[in-house]
């Protein structure tokens, strides 16, 4: 693999997870969940939602980033039987 391919894969790579921060942020506003309801949904310390909420982007994996885009999507969801 060459160098160009690696840092364009880095880079599609941050982008994908800058844009689920801005959706998590989202999300997190307008359901009015607290930093430290977040953690407790997310299961990691407030330290770490600080870093989420500051756009460290390296802090987690991609797959983290779809388990959190997930779970704060299906937060307080209520099913209509």
């Amino acid at each position: 693999m060459r160098k160009e391919e690696i840092d364009l894969n880095t880079a599609l790579e941050l982008l994908l997870k800058s844009q689920i921060t801005v959706k998590i942020y989202q999300i997190m506003y307008a359901k009015r969940i607290p930093k430290i309801k977040l953690a407790e949904i997310f299961g990691i310390p407030i330290e770490k939602v600080y870093d989420l909420m500051k756009g460290r982007l390296k802090t987690f994996t991609m797959d983290e980033y779809k388990i959190f885009l997930k779970k704060i999507s299906l937060y307080n969801v209520r099913f209509i039987d």
